[in-house]
């Protein structure tokens, strides 16, 4: 069956752009994302990448109201999904876009499965296609089990079903605090501790304190002491305003950024020590 349309949408691309940089962990004056791909679905009232396994070093679920966008158009029936190379689509649209004329993306691909096979970008007269992954076996095996781990009012559940016990409410300035005392140590894994109802940075070397300080946010739960691998310095790099940590002891590390019409999750996977 040839290909027909499945969605479109529209918008300025520095939304695109935005949008595209926080889903793939991109902060502003990095190469690259830190994503190669991206899993999309669309529907009528939202757009969301719920591809990502808690085992991950790194896995990133975002949900944005289709309202951020000046329209969505199209979709019906189930989500459609696509899946598709980050760089080239934002290249792609970064080049259509010199007029600064804003950008529609469609989404073309097969309306019995709602899988995308590509994307169409245009601006103006300009316009450039974006080919997906096709795969539908590759698509099924794509681990989805970040949508499940979150509560409706954003709690994070650990293995078990349980809410993660230990609450950090704080902002983005306090983990890239810990970020910058890791890489002015130039240690490879980000300590995350919270002791004595407080959020802090404690960093040890052979055995011995090497640098820590109190940290502000208010706590509730257990005390902590886990270690995350480096992607958690692009998460800090990448977030503004308030986040919400959430973890427990030997527990992966949850970080949730709500802002108007948009949710950022970040999952990390305890690193060993």
């Amino acid at each position: 069956m040839d290909a027909q349309p499945l969605a479109e949408l529209a918008a300025p691309a520095a939304v695109f752009e935005r949008m595209l940089s926080l889903a793939a962990v991109e902060p502003p004056g990095s190469d690259e994302p830190y994503y190669d791909e991206m899993l999309l679905q669309i529907d009528e009232s939202s757009l969301r990448t719920p591809a990502g396994s808690v085992d991950a070093p790194l896995s990133a679920y975002c949900t944005a109201e289709a309202d951020l966008l000046d329209a969505v158009d199209g979709v019906e029936g189930g989500p459609v999904t696509a899946v598709f190379d980050i760089v080239e689509l934002r290249d792609w649209m970064a080049w259509v876009d010199d007029g600064g004329e804003g950008v529609s993306v469609r989404v073309d691909g097969d309306p019995e499965t709602s899988e995308a096979s590509a994307l169409v970008v245009r601006s103006g007269a300009a316009t450039a296609r974006v080919d997906c992954v096709r795969d539908s076996g590759l698509l099924a095996d794509v681990p989805r089990e970040l949508p499940g781990r979150f509560t409706a009012d954003e709690r994070f559940r650990l293995a078990d079903g349980t809410p993660a016990p230990t609450v950090v409410e704080t902002d983005a300035d306090q983990l890239r605090r810990i970020a910058s005392g890791v890489r002015t140590a130039g240690t490879a894994t980000f300590p995350f501790v919270v002791a004595d109802g407080a959020l802090r940075f404690e960093l040890e070397e052979g055995g011995r304190a090497r640098a820590s300080a109190e940290l502000a946010g208010e706590v509730s739960g257990p005390d902590v002491h886990n270690e995350y691998g480096g992607a958690l310095g692009r998460v800090a790099d990448v977030l503004t305003g308030p986040v919400t940590l959430q973890t427990g002891p030997d527990a992966p590390l949850a970080v949730v950024s709500r802002h108007s019409g948009f949710t950022l999750r970040y999952v990390l996977s305890r690193v060993e020590s």
